[in-house]
């Protein structure tokens, strides 16, 4: 879990960076910790989360696992 010093500079970041409004990246992080995020990048795939840069492999082989449910 991110701690309150390292979410505030994401949000500065990101704030400064892409000019998103800072509603939107506040909602962006408590989305995100709700989610169990504690790093990026993180991604969800039908709610499977892969922490990190992972290699097409470990994508295709979530993907293909949900495909045969």
């Amino acid at each position: 879990r991110l701690d309150k010093s390292s979410r505030e500079a994401i949000i500065e970041y990101s704030r400064s960076t892409y000019a998103t409004p800072r509603s939107e990246v506040e909602k962006d992080a408590v989305d995100g910790a709700a989610a169990g995020v504690t790093g990026t990048p993180t991604t969800f795939i039908n709610g499977i989360k892969v922490v990190g840069a992972q290699p097409y492999s470990v994508f295709k082989q979530v993907i293909d696992a949900e495909l045969k449910k």
